[in-house]
């Protein structure tokens, strides 16, 4: 073969190697820099979605890791990464939904204060009655002397005086015939337990009678332990001065010696109710009813220690039991109306409420109690005229001012709610809920200044309390001032991601933005929440216009007109949209059909305008 063949050949081997070498190192070194940047744009995603976890932004982080998922579903450090934020959001969500029950609860419980502030106040009286102390007179011994005769039957005689003195309730002359018997007698347990009662009853708030009753009711026990007066006086000065645990020990003790009292058993019930042990209270209470099956107020403390136990039925019964014997009991009809409220049956709730006030009409407990009823039944008009009885008896009552305002805003009267709530702000600045309600009432009637000062204040307050976060975010929408809408709406919807209110302002601010698949996003989980939302859905059909989704627009309208027949504008952007799409005739025919039903609409002169073009 020519020589100079066989080097040509060999050239071109050489270049060609040299050729598919260099494409050969260009692809391997582009394809390792494209492995490199897909690695790197991994990392980076992890670490975007692990910072949008750490700053609460839960949504966020998991799109970016269901995108890495998406592209590998093995990836194992995105899945990891994607249980922890779910986890994360899970108990944030947990932690949130807890404190808005709370925070619901609180504001029902100021909602129902009227009803339930009587608690521990109601100091009902029991019947006077006569007290019976019978004393066993002091023996003659057989042999004794005609002065020691003289001298144990003017005992005797005194001692009989000091106790129809003390039933007579004469208990200044009691203490100066008992001190005569001590003077005769200085041992005497007996006396010096009149002796001490007679102090403390002449006068249960001098701390002198006080002392001199501890005193004689003491040396009457060291005496003679067996007398159970002394143990009962020094059990009401222990209740007196709300030392619980002691009178609980003293009124057991002159139980004991005298389990035929009833009254002994009903003041240790009322002690052991105090102190909290219930359940102790509850066989006190029952001990007392079997030995007075009669007794009202027996029945009444029992309803209340049933309340406590958690068995409002049975404690219904104990207060219909207490009425019956007492028929103008109002603090057991009192009760048995807010068990009836707290069960749902208003309307009985009411009559027990006004039985209440009947026999008590100047209490404003029951006058805003009976109010709130009325209230809540919709008699708004007799609610005010209870309400403000109320307030004549304590005008500073932040729950009346609170509820009354609620009632004038109930009765579309903000004006008239003015005044009310902002007393209500000014006995208790503190309440978020009383703030939002001023900011609610301000906005009604115009102050869009003075609304947007107590809805701050309120979410001040209460970072977590959604109403003036969705109230104060429209407010801006509607003045344009998106960016803070969107600050105030964002946190609502991470503290109450299923309101109605909430998504729906979200989809106002986004559509507003230009952000038209958020807009989207919010106003179809509004519709779902509240299918009825007629304007939602319409601000949806134009987000899927705004986005060129005409097919989405057009369902969206269409759906639109079958719930909501007169909803004109919904026919006109149907129409412009089935002109895009070259469906002239079904155009014609919905614009034809606009200006039959609706022949004033505002847009008619372009509608007809439209109508000579097709």
């Amino acid at each position: 073969m020519d020589r100079k063949i066989i080097i040509v050949v060999i050239a071109v081997v050489i270049i060609l190697l040299l050729l598919l070498g260099f494409f050969y190192i260009r692809n391997v070194t582009g394809s390792a820099r494209e492995k490199n940047e897909l690695i790197q744009k991994r990392l980076n995603t992890l670490k975007l979605a692990s910072l949008y976890m750490d700053k609460g932004e839960y949504d966020r982080a998991m799109e970016l890791l269901d995108s890495l998922l998406i592209e590998n579903p093995n990836d194992k450090e995105a899945q990891s990464l994607l249980d922890k934020v779910i986890e994360r959001k899970k108990k944030e969500e947990e932690a949130l939904q807890k404190k808005e029950e709370e925070s619901k609860k609180s504001q029902s419980e100021q909602l129902k204060k009227s009803i339930s502030q009587l608690g521990e106040t109601i100091q009902e009286k029991l019947p006077k009655e006569k007290i019976v102390l019978p004393t066993k007179p002091k023996e003659t011994p057989q042999n004794a002397t005609s002065k020691e005769k003289q001298r144990i039957d003017e005992i005797n005689r005194l001692m009989k005086k000091g106790i129809e003195q003390i039933n007579r309730q004469d208990y200044r002359g009691a203490i100066d015939t008992f001190n005569s018997v001590l003077n005769l007698d200085p041992k005497s347990g007996e006396a010096s337990a009149y002796l001490g009662m007679s102090y403390l009853e002449e006068n249960p708030e001098n701390s002198s009678n006080i002392q001199k009753a501890i005193e004689a009711s003491n040396r009457a026990i060291q005496q003679n332990p067996n007398l159970w007066i002394p143990h009962r006086t020094l059990g009401k000065i222990y209740e007196n001065t709300r030392n619980y645990e002691n009178a609980i020990k003293e009124y057991k003790e002159a139980s004991r010696l005298n389990p035929e009292d009833y009254k002994l058993l009903y003041s240790l019930g009322k002690m052991q109710y105090y102190a909290r042990k219930y359940s102790d209270a509850l066989q006190s209470f029952e001990s007392c009813i079997h030995l007075k099956p009669d007794f009202p107020q027996a029945h009444y403390r029992m309803g209340k220690t049933l309340l406590k136990l958690g068995e409002p039925d049975k404690a219904l019964n104990s207060f219909n039991k207490a009425v019956s014997y007492k028929k103008d009991f109002a603090e057991a009809y009192y009760e048995m109306g807010v068990i009836l409220s707290n069960k749902g049956n208003e309307a009985l709730a009411l009559k027990n409420f006004e039985k209440a006030l009947k026999y008590k009409p100047g209490s404003a407990i029951f006058l805003r109690s009976y109010a709130t009823s009325l209230s809540t039944l919709g008699r708004y008009k007799e609610a005010v005229v209870y309400y403000k009885k109320a307030l004549a008896k304590n005008p500073n009552h932040a729950v009346t001012n609170y509820n009354i305002a609620n009632v004038f805003l109930k009765l579309g009267d903000p004006a008239s709610a003015k005044p009310y709530a902002e007393r209500a702000v000014q006995v208790e600045p503190g309440s978020a809920l009383y703030n939002y309600t001023l900011g609610l009432v301000l906005e009604k009637t115009g102050d869009k200044n003075g609304a947007i000062k107590y809805y701050s204040r309120a979410i001040e307050l209460d970072s977590n309390y959604v109403k003036p976060r969705i109230n104060l975010g429209k407010i801006y929408d509607d003045n344009g001032l998106y960016d803070k809408a969107l600050n105030l709406l964002i946190k609502a919807y991470e503290l109450s991601p299923d309101s109605f209110e909430v998504n729906n302002n979200l989809g106002n601010v986004y559509l507003h933005k230009g952000l038209y698949q958020d807009s989207i996003k919010h106003f179809i989980k509004a519709i779902a929440l509240k299918p009825g939302a007629t304007l939602a859905r319409y601000n949806l059909g134009l987000s899927y216009l705004e986005l060129n989704q005409m097919d989405s627009a057009m369902q969206t309208f269409s759906e639109l007109i079958k719930i909501d027949s007169s909803y004109w504008d919904a026919y006109y952007q149907l129409s412009l949209i089935l002109i895009k799409k070259n469906e002239k005739a079904e155009a014609k025919s919905i614009l034809t059909t606009l200006l039959k039903k609706n022949p004033g609409y505002e847009k008619r002169k372009e509608v007809e305008k439209i109508l000579s073009g097709l």
